[in-house]
Order: structure tokens, then sequence, then C-alpha cells
């Protein structure tokens, strides 16, 4: 069973208006429908490894306005990785971050990507498009014409 803890970030639907979240109580307090409706969203979140146990504990540390940014973060961007979840940890003061500040945490704690990136393709996959006499300068001088092509029309639309 999970236990929620206090500030945790989770968006939740209560199909009955006359029972509605009130921000300021504490779950505790909460009517029973809301409390239910908040336990099985967490549950739902944990289960469909949306985010992992440790990750909810850790968010439910962090000041409820840093949550609802973090919560923006994923529903933006469609994931959230322990490490970004790490990061914001591991800051000394979060409490009086901007929503730039806490974005600019999550996205540099991302793993960078290489900037000397190598892109392979199979002998099998080049012979579909070329005839067998090119050789494979000929071949890499097409796919370099192609290429600096694409990359022109691109920055006409940009």
């Amino acid at each position: 069973k999970i236990e929620i803890q206090k500030g945790q970030l989770f968006e939740v639907d209560i199909p009955e208006y006359d029972v509605l979240l009130d921000e300021d109580l504490p779950f505790s307090e909460q009517p029973k429908k809301v409390q239910e409706a908040i336990k099985q969203v967490c549950e739902d979140y944990v289960d469909n490894n949306k985010i992992t146990l440790t990750m909810g504990v850790d968010i439910s540390y962090l000041d409820e306005q840093t949550q609802k940014w973090v919560y923006e973060y994923y529903k933006d961007n469609g994931f959230l990785k322990p490490v970004q979840v790490e990061a914001l940890k591991n800051q000394s003061n979060l409490s009086n971050a901007t929503q730039h500040t806490i974005i600019t945490i999550l996205n540099e704690a991302l793993p960078k990507k290489s900037t000397a990136a190598k892109v392979s393709l199979s002998e099998k996959k080049l012979d579909k498009y070329f005839p067998p006499h090119f050789s494979a300068k000929e071949r890499e001088e097409v796919i370099i014409s192609l290429l600096e092509q694409w990359s022109q029309a691109n920055d006409m639309i940009e």
C-alpha cells in the first residue's frame, strides 16, 4: 500500500462537484472522496511507471510551487527522469527559485547528447537506393548533395 506524503505532486479529476479539493487543507483533512481519488492517482502513477515511488517521495519534499512547475514540466515534455528529480533534491534552496530556474535545473540534469554523433548505414540499406556500379565515393557524393539540398530547404523554412 502506498502512503501519501505531504505535498505530493499529482493531478486528480474528481467527478462530484460537491466534493472538491481544498488547497488550504492538509491531505488528512481533505474530504474522504478527495483522499481516495488522490491515493488512486498516486498508485496509478507508480503502478504505470510514470514515476518511481522514490521520485514521488523526493518530489513530495519540494515546496508546493516547485511541485507545480515540475508537474507542468512533466506534462509539457512527457517525461521526468530520476536524475532530474535528484538534481532538484540536491539544490540547497529552491523556495525562492523561479520557474525558469527549475526548468533549467531539470534540463541540465539530462545527459548531454554527444556532439560527435556517428551515423552508419549498412551496405544492404544503401543497395536499395544505388545502382550496383556506384562506388562508395559516388554514393557519398550523392548523399552529401542530398543533405545539402535538405539543409538549404530547411533553412528557408525557419
